[in-house]
């Protein structure tokens, strides 16, 4: 996996090791350490990719003396790459993207301008029986150049290598590579350039799909934000190891630039947000992810943000399990009649029927199907879906009815005369999705599930007075049903965003906390602006994507008292909208607070609402046998507001609608008046009257 330092404490297994690489630095001695960017570090990055088959084969200079065909690639081509700034460089290194070539293919190696050789290194293995010259591979090894060797302007550099145990045909395929030249912020300057990941923040549980922000700058421009995760999953670039960074790059189509892959993603144009397909991320130890980005200004330079760590990932309904090949073969290839294979191993103890959906991870080179036979796993024929001569990246999806608990077998076979088919290390992986049973906490009269709603991740809390849902990545409730089904939020996805129709829909919810600025939406169900989580036996914890926002929810058989804490001085205010008893009635409707009782019908979109400054308010209907009790228990002198709007001009006339309630909120505009800690107590409460009342 790609290395980044991590200071903030996560454990890696590539932790990146400080080095600065000056000219007088020995090539081996280097590349006994890690390397990668680290945080905090400023660097520019060159690129060369391959064009046509003559570039990127590397051979063995003495592999004519066995095959009069390897005249045709040689001499090795000499690369060029132009290097525009060294001023104030402090180490280089170069990444390639790289196939491992002919089996007994040895001693890879590549030089500058006619400088000193850099060994490039092979392939870690833990088995002492596998000799990974003999191993199948596409990987992105990173090696450490001597500054000495580079100078500005126009550059060469040159691969080689040597040939031992195989059949006698040394070489190696060079696709593509970048040199990074690293420089002293110190006296480079950081031309503005910067950021970091606001959300999720240290520590936070996120859920399937989470959002990832990042606040990026840079006096020139920022051009794109590179998101990478850290994690125990597929190893994407093929060095081995199933752990750290994941990303990885190689070329595509030939005579194009190599594109990097497998990472959380890649953002071009504000706002520097992106979601994360965690789909096929196996279930991690808790606390154990870590997120780190990369910043690049307009003119190329690049900046690392500091990780963000101790993420734990919480999937309420879904688990994904990944299972490692066993066995696989150290030369993983087959043609001409060969058959071989690999195994996997699922714990009988695992129940498949909960099996939702699997998939195999599988790389190749030459997995061409018109070459070679079906792939099998068990008794299930599939194609490869590779390419000609070349790397190749596939999820094939395998039935879940073709597995079975205990010992599973993928096989590989091939008939044909030319190329063989290679599985490339360290072999195909099987990732399955189980659905898993809701999980509950309960506590006397509370009992907190998962559940779906709208399409959307929720927390279900059933209480004797009131069944609440949370969205779970916003903070907000959107719904709030008594005991007799009656939902008095009701919130809907559709229509979204749309005045006023939206208040049959989308502009329901409560405490809709935030409104206008950057985190626009947290508190307020439908949006991604945050991460809820279970933090005690009846109490929510929902954090916002900066981590200056909290709302907690602690709930109990009468009701739930909701304490929003900020960091920050931001004006905000707490909405209810919702459509009382389950029904938009506003001659049947009205509310009680603690400056008296109003039966009169306001009428929002007519600009007819009514203002105060109260300490609790009741929203009645009169059909209904219990009352919505919302008391803000801490002292303010905020202003209040209330009203009905309805989902069209028509006002109270509409066919839809909701009550808004709003406490901080000015009776003028967007006026949020709400600032600090505040707490409110929220409770339906049964009344035998139907008629209003204090």
């Amino acid at each position: 996996m790609n290395s980044y330092d991590l200071r903030q404490g996560v454990v890696c297994p590539l932790l990146v090791l400080l080095i600065s690489c000056f000219s007088e630095v020995n090539a081996e001695e280097a590349n006994d350490a890690k390397l990668g960017p680290r945080s905090g570090d400023l660097y520019r990055e060159y690129h060369w990719h391959a064009a046509g088959d003559k570039q990127w084969r590397i051979t063995d200079g003495l592999a004519t003396e066995k095959f009069e065909a390897a005249r045709s690639h040689l001499p090795n081509a000499t690369l060029p790459l132009v290097i525009d700034d060294l001023e104030h460089a402090i180490r280089a290194e170069l990444q390639l993207d790289r196939w491992g070539g002919h089996r007994g293919t040895i001693n890879k190696r590549v030089r500058f301008n006619g400088g000193q050789w850099i060994t490039i290194p092979e392939i870690s293995t833990a088995s002492k029986s596998i000799r990974p010259e003999q191993l199948m591979f596409q990987d992105n090894p990173i090696v450490a150049v001597p500054l000495a060797d580079l100078h500005e302007g126009a550059n060469v550099f040159e691969g080689d290598c040597d040939e031992s145990g195989g059949f006698g045909w040394g070489q190696w395929g060079l696709y593509a590579a970048t040199l990074r030249v690293y420089f002293d912020p110190s006296q480079k300057g950081e031309r503005g350039l910067g950021g970091r990941i606001t959300s999720p923040a240290n520590g936070q549980t996120i859920g399937e799909d989470p959002v990832v922000a990042v606040e990026a700058g840079a006096k020139m421009g920022v051009s794109r934000v590179d998101v990478l995760a850290a994690y125990e999953g597929f190893d994407t670039d093929g060095d081995g190891d199933f752990g750290g960074y994941h990303g990885a790059t190689f070329q595509l189509v030939d005579g194009q630039p190599a594109v990097l892959r497998h990472h959380v993603g890649t953002i071009e144009r504000m706002p520097y947000r992106l979601v994360w397909n965690t789909r096929w991320v196996p279930d991690q130890p808790a606390h154990s992810i870590a997120l780190v980005a990369r910043i690049c200004d307009s003119r190329g330079y690049w900046r690392v943000t500091e990780p963000v760590t101790g993420l734990s990932l919480d999937r309420p309904h879904v688990a994904v399990k990944m299972y490692r090949p066993i066995g696989v073969p150290e030369d993983f290839s087959v043609r001409v009649g060969e058959t071989k294979s690999c195994t996997f191993e699922i714990p009988k103890e695992v129940e498949l029927s909960r099996a939702r959906d699997a998939v195999m991870h599988l790389r190749t080179w030459h997995g061409w199907d018109a070459h070679h036979d079906p792939i099998r796993v068990n008794e299930y024929e599939l194609p490869i879906g590779g390419n000609n001569h070349r790397y190749d990246d596939d999820l094939l999806q395998i039935p879940t009815e073709q597995l079975v608990a205990g010992t599973n077998q993928f096989a590989i076979s091939s008939s044909t005369e030319h190329h063989m088919l290679e599985v490339l290390w360290p072999g195909p992986t099987l990732a399955v999705r189980f659905d898993v049973p809701e999980r509950q906490e309960s506590a006397g009269d509370v009992e907190i599930k998962t559940t779906q709603y709208e399409g959307r991740p929720h927390y279900r809390v059933a209480t004797p007075a009131a069944t609440y849902f949370v969205d779970a990545n916003s903070g907000g409730l959107s719904r709030m049903i008594d005991s007799e089904g009656r939902d008095w939020i009701g919130f809907k996805r559709e229509p979204w965003d749309q005045y006023p129709s939206s208040a049959a829909s989308a502009f329901r919810g409560m405490p809709n906390l935030l409104f206008g600025d950057k985190e626009s939406g947290f508190g307020h169900p439908g949006f991604d602006r945050g991460m809820t989580a279970l933090t005690g036996s009846v109490q929510l914890t929902a954090v916002s994507e900066s981590g200056n926002w909290k709302i907690v929810y602690d709930f109990d058989a009468a009701g739930v008292m909701i304490n929003i804490k900020t960091k920050v001085d931001q004006p905000y205010w707490f909405l209810y909208e919702g459509p009382p008893a389950g029904r938009f009635a506003p001659e049947r409707q009205g509310f009680v607070s603690d400056q008296g009782v109003s039966e009169r019908a306001y009428d929002y979109v007519k600009g007819d609402r009514k203002g105060g400054r109260w300490s609790f308010v009741e929203v009645v209907d009169r059909d209904a046998n219990r009352k919505l009790r919302i008391e803000h228990v801490t002292a303010d002198q905020a202003d209040d507001q209330y009203s009905h709007l309805g989902n069209a001009r028509s006002g109270n006339e509409s066919p839809d609608g909701m009550v808004v309630v709003g406490f901080g909120r000015g009776l003028e505009g967007i006026d949020p008046q709400l600032v600090g800690d505040h707490r409110f107590r929220v409770e339906l409460v049964e009344t035998s009257s139907s008629a209003l009342s204090p």
